[in-house]
């Protein structure tokens, strides 16, 4: 079992309908996923799939008090991974599809319009040490060069304790004018780097902003 210590992206999906919302972004919609069964955030991944063998989930649904709109909120919480492999295992979440033997998360969701931030709301309880990482990345595929171009991306990184709901904002920075066929976000509750198991990250209402003069903020 090999299980993500970087992350390394590779944009693949170049599909391009009409579309700008983010699939379950509010965290209402799970699925039943592998034996034995746990649930996983529909139209999301998470590495579920590779721990779940050894009873231990890195990503559930948070519900009640926990959940900031609606019924239910995504939970996350890096774990450590016991001998033999003996491994922390960093909860991530995304848009994307993980491969753990390459060490990659691919693809993406499609969309048509240019957003200029990434919103939601979290509540975070770090590790000493630890800081959650929110990175979106939009991409469009270049028919002239025949391969897929990044073309805009955002992060926030977070290191202190949050006990109530407070919101983040991404700006998200172009570096070309084209309009992007392809956002991939990426959550997780601890550096990919230097993952401390114990951290959690609870998050909810996602939402994509078509503001103009986007600025990076600072929780509130």
């Amino acid at each position: 079992m090999k299980f993500i210590s970087s992350i390394v992206l590779v944009f693949l999906l170049h599909a391009g309908f009409a579309s700008g919302h983010i699939p379950n972004a509010g965290f209402e919609d799970w699925t039943s996923q592998g034996f034995p069964a746990y649930l996983d955030p529909a139209e999301w991944n998470t590495l579920n799939d590779q721990t779940g063998i050894l009873n231990i989930y890195t990503v559930t649904r948070a519900e009640g008090a926990d959940a900031f709109a609606g019924n239910y909120a995504m939970r996350m919480e890096t774990d450590h991974i016991p001998s033999p492999f003996d491994r922390v295992t960093p909860a991530i979440t995304t848009t994307g599809k993980i491969d753990t033997d390459e060490e990659t998360i691919e693809g993406g969701f499609p969309l048509t319009e240019k957003p200029d931030t990434l919103s939601g709301w979290f509540r975070y309880y770090p590790a000493d040490g630890d800081n959650c990482d929110i990175t979106i990345t939009l991409t469009r595929w270049n028919e002239s060069i025949g391969e897929t171009e990044q073309i805009g991306e955002g992060t926030f990184t977070f290191s202190d304790k949050v006990d109530t709901y407070r919101q983040f904002v991404i700006a998200i920075e172009y570096s070309k004018q084209a309009i992007p066929d392809t956002a991939l976000i990426i959550i997780s509750a601890s550096n990919p780097l230097d993952p401390k198991p114990g951290s959690v990250l609870y998050l909810d209402d996602l939402e994509m902003t078509m503001s103009e003069n986007a600025i990076n903020s600072a929780p509130r």
